[in-house]
Formats: structure tokens, sequence, C-alpha cells
């Protein structure tokens, strides 16, 4: 059996960025459930707080997307496999 070559600088490198990006999406995730609740079952003042939590939700989602995304990026590239 013939074994791939993988860097494993660059392997490394995606699981330290996959990691706080996992974290990053489930602290979004929790952000985010309360306020679509609010969004849902509330009325007047409800509402303006369940628009906030879904809008705070949003930075964290995002920069834990781009870890994510880079985790995925260097794990390819670390399997020596072509992008296009």
């Amino acid at each position: 059996m013939s074994e791939k070559h993988v860097d494993r600088e660059l392997d490394r490198a995606g699981r330290r960025l996959g990691r706080p990006g996992r974290w990053l999406i489930l602290l979004a995730v929790l952000l985010a459930a309360p306020g679509v609740l609010l969004l849902v079952v509330g009325n007047g003042s409800a509402r303006g707080v369940g628009i906030a939590l879904v809008s705070l939700a949003g930075a964290p989602a995002l920069a834990g997307l781009g870890l994510l995304l880079a985790n995925a990026v260097a794990w390819w590239s670390a399997r020596d496999k072509p992008f296009a």
C-alpha cells in the first residue's frame, strides 16, 4: 500500500484553526436561538431584543465560518490535492 504525502505543518495549522471556529459557531448558535425565539413569540420590545441577539450572533458566526473555511483549505493543501 502506498501512503499519500501529508504536510504535517499544514495539517497542524488546519487543526489549530478548526477548533476555535467550532467554538465560535456554537457561541453564535447559543446567541441566536433565544433571539429567534423572541422574534417568533415576542411582541413589542421583546422583538427588539430578539433582533439585537440575532445581530450580535452574526459576528462570531462569520468569524467561525471563516476559520472553518481556512481549516478546510489547509486540510486540502496538506494532502497535495489540486484545487481546480
